[in-house]
């Protein structure tokens, strides 16, 4: 019940989804599927040599340090030279936990948080808010916000 009319060739897209294995003999090697359940599920990022608008996914979302986990953290935006990417990361106060990254070329882009603050101790279990800045080479500022979930056994 999805539609994906405008899913063609050569486009980026970003799907979030459950996988699963149809294959019922061995060597279990052949029928992998990914299901999205939405057609939210499915982002189209732009075409190929495009990186698309800004986006923002982290995944495991939530994620337990204590068990060895680490978000993972994609960024993506546009590719001009003069624009500059930030992410930080807030408590629920509004505090600074972690600066990411900072002043980074756009493009696409893979980052960490190994669930630590910026003095390397580890966060306590709760929710906290990535802010992802996007600041333009005309002066404009894109930003995106996003709760990641610390999590434990």
């Amino acid at each position: 019940g999805i539609d994906l009319t405008d899913i063609e060739v050569g486009k980026k897209v970003n799907i979030t989804g459950i996988a699963g294995q149809y294959d019922s003999e061995a060597p279990y090697s052949s029928g992998y599927q990914l299901l999205p359940r939405f057609t939210t599920d499915i982002e189209i990022l732009g075409e190929e040599g495009d990186s698309g608008p800004l986006s923002l996914f982290l995944y495991p979302n939530p994620f337990s340090p204590d068990l060895g986990e680490i978000a993972t953290i994609d960024v993506n935006s546009p590719e001009p030279n003069d624009d500059k990417l930030t992410l930080k990361i807030f408590d629920l106060k509004g505090r600074l936990v972690k600066k990411v990254f900072s002043n980074i070329p756009g493009g696409a882009s893979t980052h960490y948080w190994y669930g630590r603050d910026k003095n390397l101790k580890n966060v306590p279990i709760g929710i906290y808010i990535t802010h992802l800045e996007l600041k333009k080479g005309n002066g404009n500022v894109e930003s995106i916000n996003k709760a990641i979930i610390v999590g434990t056994e």
